[in-house]
């Protein structure tokens, strides 16, 4: 693993004053769902969605508003009575891996129309919010410690090598505004706190002295879990449905690749064209916008 010089080193772990969120305001094009049957989707959703956690689960690298609508499409390629036949019965035959869930099929648009619904919410409340305060020593110790942690791990976990090094990667989605400003900050020190407990990274890190501190992987979890207190207290409407997106995403993950996992027998060899990885949904080249990034 390659070190970074002090050229090559992060700049601007400060947190912007004035963020965009990581859901573009439009589908590129793809049909919406009627509102009254995505706001029923959420409401049949929302239990399950908490038992997912929030914050820790990180932001969607994801035009959220295309790939909910493209996802509700292809379900209903999915809910052919004859294709809906055949999943039912390949959940009935032993197949290697354990058997397959039928349900997540009839499930995929549901989800796909409730995350579409929070993602509608977000946008409208992130419109219409107020400023919410947080007490200055929470938010400088916080900062201060997300920067601390994200320079220990750039340094020592980055492979310079490696063009396409994940860890690189994640740092740069890290460094990019991800919606409001405190739970921006909430959700990096979630990020950066599970580097420093994955036993991949544990040892790499615990080798660096003189820049890591342990008590950091703990302290950065309390300081994420306060801010979420107190946005919920300020009444941040915009921070509470980003966090169902942030649930809403990693349901439709799950579900998505349950239902992949089915049409790879339901539609043998050609299974990629039917149901796409959920990476590769995504819009035309000049439809996307690149994430802002936090001034130095």
């Amino acid at each position: 693993m390659g070190k970074k010089s002090s050229s090559q080193k992060a700049q601007g772990v400060a947190v912007t004053e004035v963020a965009k969120a990581p859901v573009e305001a439009d589908g590129g094009g793809a049909e919406a769902p009627a509102p009254s049957e995505a706001e029923a989707a959420y409401a049949a959703r929302k239990e399950a969605w908490k038992q997912r956690g929030g914050v820790e689960l990180g932001p969607p690298r994801a035009n959220i508003a295309f790939v909910a609508a493209r996802v509700i499409q292809i379900a209903k390629t999915l809910a052919e009575p004859a294709t809906l036949a055949a999943f039912d019965a390949l959940g009935k035959v032993p197949l290697p891996g354990g058997p397959f869930d039928a349900g997540a099929v009839r499930l995929l648009p549901v989800v796909g129309k409730a995350l579409w619904y929070a993602r509608s919410q977000y946008l409208t409340a992130d419109a219409q919010s107020a400023t919410v305060s947080l007490a200055p020593a929470l938010v400088n110790e916080a900062t201060d410690v997300r920067g601390t942690m994200f320079k220990v791990i750039e340094y020592n976990c980055v492979d310079d090598k490696k063009a396409d090094d994940p860890v690189a990667a994640d740092l740069v989605s890290i460094r990019a505004v991800q919606g409001p400003r405190y739970l921006d900050l909430a959700t990096d020190l979630s990020r950066l706190a599970a580097y420093y407990r994955n036993p991949a990274w544990l040892p790499v890190l615990q080798a660096d002295a003189r820049r890591f501190d342990p008590k950091h992987a703990v302290r950065a979890e309390e300081l994420a879990a306060q801010i979420l207190e107190e946005l919920h207290k300020g009444s941040d409407a915009a921070s509470r449905w980003l966090l169902e997106i942030y649930r809403g995403w990693s349901e439709l993950q799950a579900v998505y690749d349950v239902a992949r996992r089915g049409a790879a027998f339901v539609f043998w060899g050609v299974h990629d064209e039917v149901v796409p990885p959920l990476g590769a949904l995504r819009p035309a080249v000049s439809q996307r916008k690149a994430p802002e990034k936090k001034p130095a």
